[in-house]
This record gives structure tokens, sequence and C-alpha cells, in this order.
């Protein structure tokens, strides 16, 4: 068999915007390494971590632009509530609260409860294309 043959047949799996926003925020909002999520979801880390860097990209964006509608005058905790009010989850200043879990590493197996409910959510709804997802251990 040809080279260029054995390229042809090999397919790209496709994943929705909805499922890597998702996926990001399960990165955000977990304590767990991106490539732990990114191996409960059924995905290469790679990907995981590349769509982390655009959503942060996208954010920093929103930041400028809040930053120049301030007449550049927003100091981060004005910069953090007109985030918030946008929508974003961002975490804390010094002087507000934080969307961030603040368990420790290996006490989480309650609290992470939300990120298995998750993973478990994604992979019913068959928005991605990847392998099937299993079950955190615990």
């Amino acid at each position: 068999m040809k080279f260029e043959d054995r390229m042809s047949t090999k397919t790209r799996r496709q994943y929705t915007e909805t499922f890597k926003a998702e996926a990001v925020r399960l990165v955000r909002d977990s304590a767990r390494p991106v490539a732990q999520v990114a191996r409960d979801l059924g995905i290469a880390d790679h990907l995981l971590y590349r769509q982390r860097a655009a959503a942060n990209r996208t954010l920093l964006a929103t930041i400028r632009v809040l930053h120049q509608d301030s007449r550049q005058t927003y100091g981060s905790p004005g910069i953090w509530r007109a985030l918030r009010k946008q929508g974003h989850r961002v975490g804390g200043t010094s002087r507000g609260p934080t969307d961030a879990p603040r368990w420790p590493p290996g006490q989480d197996r309650e609290a992470m409860a939300g990120h298995d409910a998750l993973v478990a959510r994604l992979a019913r709804s068959g928005e991605h294309a990847g392998p099937p997802v299993h079950s955190v251990a615990a």
C-alpha cells in the first residue's frame, strides 16, 4: 500500500466548541492537572493545553479592551468586577472571592464530584468524538 493511501484513510476527531469550552472550564475549576483531566475526557493533553492557551488569549484581549474603555484607570479589582459582570469565571483579587477551589490535592474526593459529573455529562451527550470516558478511581 502506498504512503498516500495510508494517510487518506486516517480521520481526525473533531470536537465541538461547547466541548472545548467545558473542558477548559473543567481544568480551571478543578485541582487536577491538565494531563489527568485530558485522560478523564479521553483526549490528548496537548489539545487541552492548546485550548486553554486560546481561552487565555481571548480573556487577555477582553481585559485589554476593558482597561482601554476605562481610560486606563481600572486596576485589577475594577477589571475583576467588570469581568465578573460580563459573566467570566475569573480568580479573585486581594479584596474579593475566587471561583477556584481551595482544597488540598489528595483530599478532594467530595469536591471533585462536580468534575466527575461533568465528565459523565460530556460523555453521554456525545459532543466529542473521542474514546469512551472512564470514571475516575476513588
